[in-house]
């Protein structure tokens, strides 16, 4: 009888090994998903970035001679100039 009842046991180890490890299984694919969803999410951000880069590469430095104040009082009169 002894015998019997050590293979029980060890065929519910077994079991619920089994099933631990298809869980763990599962959860690894979860996890996995995740990461390709970050890893998108980054490689997106880092589009854009290299688009605001080439953009803001294009924009004129203004000199430091120049007045800021003197250039928003220019930019403001040409807006009210076209109705805006």
């Amino acid at each position: 009888m002894p015998l019997k009842s050590e293979q029980a046991r060890f065929g519910s180890f077994c079991l619920r090994s089994r099933l631990s490890f298809s869980r763990f299984a599962e959860i690894l694919e979860k996890v996995k998903k995740k990461l390709s969803e970050a890893q998108d999410t980054i490689d997106t951000a880092t589009r854009k970035t290299r688009t605001i880069e080439r953009k803001l590469k294009s924009v004129e430095v203004l000199s430091s001679e120049k007045d800021p104040e003197k250039i928003l009082y220019d930019e403001e009169a040409i807006e009210e100039g076209s109705g805006k």
